[in-house]
């Protein structure tokens, strides 16, 4: 008879919320919004280091910094996509890694009726998986005129920003300045203790 010991690790992985924000509420800018109300392409760039974990994106929101005659923006689709680039392109269609890119949200009317300060928020209908590698990618298109309103934006010192007022434009205008958002979503984690199965096998006979 002879008897063997099989002793199998079970990685158990748990889902926790995350919380991250990206930049600061230094001033009141237009990114990702034209202030004169014209439709808008627009793409920001988030570093790897901004965000500094893998985590299932299920929303964006972006901070009220001024409040407009018109607080609403009609069809806006957003997208997420993943990038090696740390500056922007002028070209929209070159600042994303192929295959990647795919649109999170759809909102018939986005709506910045909040108070200075509040965050608005955008909701995922398909959350993005980022994998804690490479730099993310954002990206709105509104092809509906309106919303004079602004949020908070800060300084990056580099082109993170690309934006034009023709949504059918293949490239746009460089912007350093980079809207302070928040990004929620879960965070995939491996706890310090995990399960140990031991399963014996026995084989007898021989």
């Amino acid at each position: 008879m002879r008897a063997a010991m099989l002793t199998t690790s079970v990685l158990v992985l748990t889902a926790y919320a995350v919380t991250i924000t990206v930049g600061s509420p230094d001033t009141s800018g237009p990114m990702p919004l034209d202030p004169c109300g014209d439709p808008i392409h627009y793409q920001g760039l988030v570093l790897t280091e901004e965000i500094g974990v893998s985590v299932e994106i299920h929303s964006l929101s972006f901070m009220v910094s001024y409040v407009g005659g018109s607080t609403t923006k009609e069809n806006a689709t957003f997208y997420m996509a993943l990038t090696e680039l740390d500056e922007l392109t002028n070209t929209f269609s070159n600042n994303y890694t192929p295959g990647t890119r795919i649109e999170v949200a759809h909102l018939d009317t986005l709506d910045l009726s909040g108070a200075i300060g509040e965050w608005v928020t955008i909701e995922f209908d398909t959350p993005f998986g980022y994998p804690g590698s490479q730099n993310l990618l954002i990206e709105m298109v509104a092809v509906g005129y309106g919303c004079y309103s602004e949020v908070y934006n800060w300084d990056s010192n580099a082109n993170r920003s690309l934006y034009y007022y023709d949504v059918s434009s293949p490239t746009g205008w460089f912007s350093e300045f980079v809207p302070y958002m928040m990004l929620e979503g879960d965070l995939c984690l491996t706890p310090g203790t995990f399960g140990m199965i031991k399963v014996e096998i026995g084989n007898r006979g021989y």
